[in-house]
């Protein structure tokens, strides 16, 4: 695995139940887009708006295996990345989860953070019953 993210996460940022008992549905979690076709634009958005950045044609695929640690390469030194799928809709993960490693298939590790920090100024919650991030 490479060197872990570095990122402070509040323990206020941590959702630890669900999005109802917050006053919510599910469908009006926050969902941070990172647009790798323009330039790797973030826009700040809701699960519910989802279809306005998809195309036709796209595949979505649900995972609801569990995560293992391991470590996946995904881009070059040079920035060059790997392409197997279009994107990627995901949680939020803590600075050492190794899932942050696999979000490198998609992003540079400066783009991965870089958009983090943006997650956290704008309060962004973690964890399983948190929101959500969209690399397209």
């Amino acid at each position: 695995m490479s060197a872990p993210f570095i990122f402070t996460l509040p323990q206020e940022l941590a959702a630890k139940e669900p999005t109802e008992r917050r006053g919510i549905s599910r469908d009006e979690v926050r969902l941070m887009v990172i647009d790798r076709t323009q330039s790797n634009k973030v826009t700040h958005t809701r699960f519910d708006r989802l279809n306005e950045f998809l195309q036709s044609g796209d595949l979505l695929v649900f995972n609801s295996s569990r995560t293992l640690p391991a470590s996946l390469k995904g881009c070059e030194a040079n920035g060059t990345c790997l392409k197997a799928v279009d994107g990627l809709l995901t949680g939020m993960h803590e600075p050492e989860a190794s899932h942050l490693d696999l979000l490198t298939a998609f992003l540079p590790a400066k783009q991965i953070q870089d958009a983090y920090s943006e997650a956290l100024a704008k309060q962004y919650l973690w964890h399983e019953f948190g929101d959500l991030n969209l690399i397209i």
